[in-house]
């Protein structure tokens, strides 16, 4: 109807940026991400990714391995959250998976082609847990929903 104004959008789940240099890949996963309620910067390659991340830093980055300008290896540890501290990074590779040891950066890694629904859930329980270490605003630490006040 005339007049009508829209429904206010949802805030933003989190921010996701997602650093890779296939076009149709790059484009997949901004589309999935958005679909599911995040924010989501994308790059395609490395040093533009380090960028996007400086300007406004991502609760998860979802990082290609072969990307030009610098590996997925390279800059992995170099991406930080919100609130400084490293950002959680999922590596979504064609490589096989046995073939790589973890750094420590590195939260995970997804197989391509990879499942939707998998890739969601990795992306919700990252930003979970990132938000939830997040300090409260009295200083201290944020509890997870889900804890238990007993010790």
């Amino acid at each position: 109807m005339a007049g009508e104004r829209p429904a206010p959008r949802a805030a933003p789940r989190g921010r996701v940026l997602v650093v890779e240099d296939d076009p149709d890949i790059r484009e997949l996963l901004r589309a999935l991400l958005a679909e599911a309620g995040y924010d989501v910067a994308s790059a395609a390659d490395g040093p533009e990714g380090l960028r996007l991340a400086h300007l406004q830093p991502p609760d998860v980055v979802i990082l290609d391995l072969m990307l030009p300008g610098a590996t997925g290896w390279e800059i992995a540890a170099r991406f930080r959250g919100p609130d400084g501290r490293p950002a959680p990074v999922i590596v979504a590779t064609a490589a096989p998976l046995g073939l790589f040891q973890l750094p420590a950066s590195v939260a995970c890694m997804l197989p391509k082609p990879f499942d939707p629904d998998h890739l969601i859930g990795a992306v919700d329980a990252l930003v979970g847990r990132a938000r939830a270490a997040e300090p409260a605003q009295d200083g201290s630490a944020a509890r997870n929903p889900g804890d238990s006040l007993a010790a």
